[in-house]
């Protein structure tokens, strides 16, 4: 059994880590604070933690180094990064250190955090795999796709499309298997005035939906009569619905 222990860590005990994926080796902090500022959008998530906290779902992963008792960050560079440059603007490349000044007039300076400490490298290969290196059948991370996030997040772009694919397979209409990737296209058809019109679609509780025009939609949806190539214009949305809807 690994050994895994959380621990609250000073700042100045916190060390990037010169060999992280993200980069190719380099020989101090300096340079890699330099390439993640450039390369990896650390302003914007120095903007986010400023405003919002560290995201308390994720703690940094550390290994510690017994013979100076550091710790060098495994699991969470660009978070690290962000905070020191929050607390020390100065440590910034020079062309952002006013950006990073402006920033952290919202920033209350932390001098410790809470983090994950590893065992050895060994470990760490094997958690960082499951967040980095993809699905593996199941063992790694699995992100949300567009119809799980809208579920979440009520993404009002996708809410009604959602909306009318879940209607869809409340009526038999479609299955969950037919339904995956179809939202992005039905998104399109919800944003044309004409098919709102053709369906009787008011409002996101569709009360009203003409099921025999939906049933018609649906079809052609599974069988790919529509898609993302043939109907990507307002127009071809249009001359659809005026065919294959208004008559009906």
């Amino acid at each position: 059994m690994q050994k895994v222990s959380n621990k609250v860590v000073a700042l100045d005990k916190l060390y990037l880590d010169l060999n992280n994926p993200r980069h190719t080796p380099y020989t101090s902090e300096k340079e890699v604070i330099n390439y993640l500022c450039e390369n990896e959008n650390i302003v914007s998530l120095a903007k986010d933690i400023a405003l919002h906290g560290l995201n308390p779902l994720e703690n940094l992963a550390v290994i510690e180094d017994n013979k100076t008792q550091t710790y060098i960050v495994v699991e969470g560079n660009r978070r690290l990064c962000a905070i020191k440059l929050l607390n020390d603007f100065k440590q910034a490349p020079k062309e952002l250190q006013k950006k990073f000044s402006e920033i952290s007039r919202q920033w209350q300076e932390i001098g410790e955090l809470q983090v994950i400490v590893l065992e050895d490298k060994e470990h760490v290969d094997l958690w960082l795999s499951r967040i980095h290196a993809g699905l593996q059948k199941g063992v790694g991370r699995k992100s949300w796709d567009a119809e799980q996030k809208t579920r979440h997040f009520k993404d009002g772009k996708n809410s009604l499309a959602l909306a009318i694919l879940d209607i869809a397979e409340d009526q038999n209409l479609i299955d969950i298997e037919s339904k995956k990737g179809k939202l992005s296209i039905v998104q399109r058809f919800t944003s044309n005035k004409d098919f709102k019109e053709a369906l009787n679609i008011t409002n996101l509780k569709l009360d009203a939906i003409n099921l025999n025009k939906l049933r018609i939609f649906i079809n052609d949806l599974i069988s790919e009569n529509i898609n993302t190539r043939s109907h990507a214009t307002t127009e071809q949305i249009t001359q659809y619905v005026k065919k294959k809807l208004v008559v009906s």
